[in-house]
């Protein structure tokens, strides 16, 4: 189906944290971007596919997917250890939203 931009509502924020719900295109899961540039990358930690293996599909544990109406946690206040074996906050930054 290719790239579509998605109404997002955003359910609740947290200094760490950013609750979102849209519906999906599609019952597939789909991709989640989020970064602090216009141009979207690099994307942030918690999102970043590069860091974490499967950390941008909406189907992640975190998420609530009934159909294709989709709620998912992006942001949490630990640090984990992803790919390479470094250790990197999955934190929000502020004003990352």
């Amino acid at each position: 189906m290719g790239q579509v931009d998605l109404a997002v509502s955003v359910l609740g924020t947290t200094a760490t944290q950013a609750m979102l719900f849209y519906t999906a295109p599609t019952d597939a899961p789909c991709i989640v971007e989020a970064s602090d540039s216009p141009e979207y990358w690099p994307p942030i930690h918690d999102l970043d596919l590069l860091l974490f293996e499967g950390a941008n599909s909406d189907d992640r544990g975190g998420s609530s997917v009934a159909g294709r109406q989709r709620t998912i946690l992006i942001g949490t206040p630990f640090t984990e250890v992803g790919r390479g074996k470094t250790a990197y906050s999955r934190a929000l930054q502020p004003d990352t939203l």
